[in-house]
């Protein structure tokens, strides 16, 4: 059976966590670092990835040894055998290392003396190279190094593999910057959190999914790209939902997904607005509170607890509905604010209070394979940079 290396984005334990569920019922995993993980099954690369939010590039594993130093010439140019059977003269080939830093030197040596072997048997060889000692995910497009970019990924073992695919930046940034309506006031999910959110909750195509808090309607549309044939949002301000609207004509004109169902009503009127349904998952970001204060220079003190009483009675009135408009095996993944102020992060609210309301929080797996991955205070799973006044804590919730 085939072994494939995923390479992890810039917050491995979501990555980590995500491929955990994704790749579960598809084989079995092999090995997990902080840089990538190693599976082993059956799977389309290109496929798959187009689903996962915190995976950069997926690559084929062609030979594995137990040390970087065992990569000879021989391995990598029967490695890139099959591509340069198809191609008559012109051959760009690249070179990324993970986990060993000191291989660079060793592999860029290997890439040199390849490039020189194939050039003297007739083709115009180019080895693509960058500053770090990773080719992105644009620079394998760019230079159309799909199949043609040796990964070499050390951990346990040392692996060889050939690049299958990788992130589709162009299709991020047109459902990011390319929609009609984004609004920076509003607060804007990026939608790679927004596929890894959906992931972590494990939804079906055939679940009924709910986001209460749509805003502009990311993790709506990135339901919808993923399949699922039931989508619900809802949103207080109408101002909202007229931009998801906007948004969501926009996806339907240029991916052809089908319609959601969009209503305007607070996080407390769901129930209503939603009648007779009963959602498989609800998956959502709620107000983070009110940006423009929490990063005033000079906040006040009594300012700032004043504001997280409020984020902490919103997030009571979700776990609450939420309670009530789900089915008995419902999921829920909820982003929850960490504010770093006053020399210290601040989480909101009681954890054991929300699962007083009928949820059981899941803990992140990823920990368990790699102990120095970075979580928040409570252990939770990170989504931020660490200089961020409000950092994102993902959390994963069940039915109890």
């Amino acid at each position: 059976m085939e072994a494939y290396i995923f390479i992890l984005g810039r917050s491995p334990a979501l990555s980590i966590e995500e491929l955990l569920v994704v790749l579960k019922p598809l084989g079995h995993i092999v090995e997990i670092t902080n840089a990538f993980l190693v599976f082993q099954g059956a799977i389309d690369p290109i496929a798959l990835l187009s689903r996962l939010g915190g995976t950069i590039k997926i690559a084929r594993v062609e030979h594995m040894c137990d040390h970087w130093k065992d990569i000879s010439f021989d391995m990598c140019l029967k490695s890139m055998r099959s591509e340069l059977r198809d191609q008559q003269t012109k051959f760009n080939f690249g070179i990324s290392v993970y986990g060993a830093n000191e291989a660079y030197a060793h592999l860029n040596a290997l890439g040199l003396q390849m490039k020189k072997h194939l050039r003297h048997i007739g083709y115009k060889a180019r080895l693509v190279t960058s500053r770090d000692r990773q080719l992105s995910s644009v620079i394998v497009h760019t230079n159309n190094l799909l199949k043609r970019e040796m990964v070499v990924a050390q951990g346990k073992r040392c692996y060889l593999g050939i690049t299958q695919a990788v992130q589709d930046f162009d299709s991020y940034s047109r459902r990011d910057y390319g929609r009609p309506d984004r609004n920076s006031q509003r607060g804007m999910l990026p939608p790679k959190l927004a596929q890894i959110m959906l992931n972590l909750a494990s939804v079906s195509m055939d679940a009924k999914l709910l986001d209460p808090f749509c805003g502009g309607g990311t993790i709506v549309q990135e339901a919808l790209l993923l399949g699922v044939h039931s989508v619900y949002g809802s949103d207080k301000d109408p101002a909202a939902i007229m931009e998801a609207e906007h948004n969501i004509s926009w996806l339907r004109e240029h991916f052809g997904v089908r319609r959601p169902q969009l209503k305007h009503a607070a996080i407390v009127d769901v129930r209503h607005t939603f009648p007779d349904l009963r959602f498989d998952a609800i998956v959502t970001e709620p107000y983070l509170g009110p940006a423009r204060l929490l990063m005033k220079q000079g906040l006040m003190r009594s300012d700032f607890d004043a504001a997280l009483r409020e984020v902490r009675n919103l997030y009571r009135d979700l776990f609450k509905v939420a309670g009530g408009s789900t089915g008995s095996r419902a999921s829920m993944v909820v982003v929850f604010p960490v504010y770093n102020l006053f020399n210290r992060e601040y989480p909101v609210g009681s954890l054991e209070e929300f699962e007083g309301f009928g949820w059981r929080l899941v803990r992140p797996a990823a920990q368990q394979y790699v102990p120095s991955l970075d979580l928040s205070p409570r252990g939770l799973l990170y989504y931020s940079r660490p200089d961020q006044v409000v950092r994102r804590e993902i959390t994963v919730w069940r039915k109890k």
